[in-house]
């Protein structure tokens, strides 16, 4: 039944460098080789977490992609304009083609308008009058953002010339699109616009680490030109414990979320070897402690923050990050920190 599809449609993989999400991509892929053998795929972008990939991830894909014919759209993760596109890397696997431009694109007798991820736009994603049998695009539009976001969030996103670079726009075609298949964004969402145009937010096929575990997860099979949804199991772990209750998941394929934790040190010290999960730690407030230990605490704190602050902005900078994002995540660290220092402050005065 599965080898019955002419085509997959398979979102955004985010192959990371760091454990164990690492060892989910190639999971997934291995997966993907197993249950869907030989039949060609889309692939809606960013292959790789980061422009300079782990060696595994580059292996696994050549390895576990070899015999399937592959169609790719270049995403905004892979590429850093000092060091070009990630996904040169796989270039020499056979039957691979790469939309590097936009354009239609013959595959597997489907002719499909190929939109990757441009640096910068300069209008070219503007008022898109989709050709083909459908469209593939890696950027967001307004109505997605809608869906997702809600009509008040999205419009603050689209209207502010600093934050909406990846959005794009549609015009009509000459006959409303069977589909336009969407990269980009990590929640899977369908909808149609106003102007009769299908679209399908594929999502991401396997949770990262920014809360999709709540999420479904999804390809997309194409027949005779009709979707068909396909679940994906998962290949990774994500657990809550309250502190400092021991898991009983395997660590090296488990993402860690703690409630009611004393302190960021005793988190760290209780539950070396485990991934915690970004945003997944809360505190518990703590009266009865020495000034010194209080005083203690503020001070790693701080600098726990200070730290991540440095480290986030230097990653988002190597990755080619939007703008938007880095400025929304640093915002959130900020407040976070401030709230700890001002809880810290309020203990010590009781």
């Amino acid at each position: 039944m599965y080898n019955d599809y002419d085509l997959l449609m398979v979102g955004d993989l985010h192959l990371h460098n760091e454990q164990p999400l690492r060892r989910a991509g190639i999971e997934f892929l291995e997966w993907l080789g197993k249950t869907f053998p030989g039949v060609p795929s889309v692939f809606t972008g960013d292959i790789y977490d980061s422009s300079r990939p782990h060696w595994d991830n580059v292996a696994a894909a050549k390895r576990l992609l070899r015999d399937r014919k592959s169609f790719f759209l270049p995403g905004n993760h892979e590429e850093k304009g000092d060091i070009g596109n990630a996904l040169h890397s796989l270039t020499e696997i056979p039957h691979m083609t790469v939309a590097w431009e936009p354009g239609v694109w013959d595959f597997e007798g489907y002719d499909i308008h190929a939109l990757p991820y441009r640096r910068v736009h300069g209008g070219i994603y503007n008022n898109i009058c989709a050709e083909g049998d459908f469209a593939v695009v890696h950027f967001a539009t307004r109505e997605s953002y809608t869906e997702l976001l809600g009509s008040v969030l999205a419009d603050s996103i689209c209207d502010d010339p600093k934050s909406n670079k990846d959005v794009a726009s549609f015009v009509k075609s000459e006959t409303a699109m069977d589909a336009i298949f969407h990269g980009h964004i990590h929640l899977p969402v369908d909808f149609v616009d106003d102007l009769g145009n299908s679209h399908y937010v594929v999502g991401v096929p396997y949770p990262q680490a920014y809360g999709e575990h709540r999420w479904k997860h999804r390809l997309i099979g194409i027949k005779d030109g009709k979707q068909e949804d396909i679940d994906v199991p998962q290949f990774i772990n994500f657990t809550d414990v309250k502190f400092p209750t021991t898991p009983t998941t395997d660590p090296a394929r488990t993402i860690l979320g703690v409630s009611d934790a004393p302190s960021w040190r005793d988190v760290y010290n209780v539950y070396q070897g485990w991934t915690l999960r970004k945003g997944g730690i809360s505190f518990k407030h703590r009266t009865h402690e020495t000034n010194d230990r209080k005083l203690r605490e503020v001070s790693f704190a701080k600098s726990t923050y200070t730290d991540l602050i440095t480290k986030f902005r230097k990653l988002t900078q190597e990755d080619g990050m939007e703008e938007n994002v880095v400025n929304f995540g640093v915002s959130a660290l900020q407040r976070a920190q401030t709230k700890v220092a001002e809880e810290r402050a309020k203990e010590e005065a009781e």
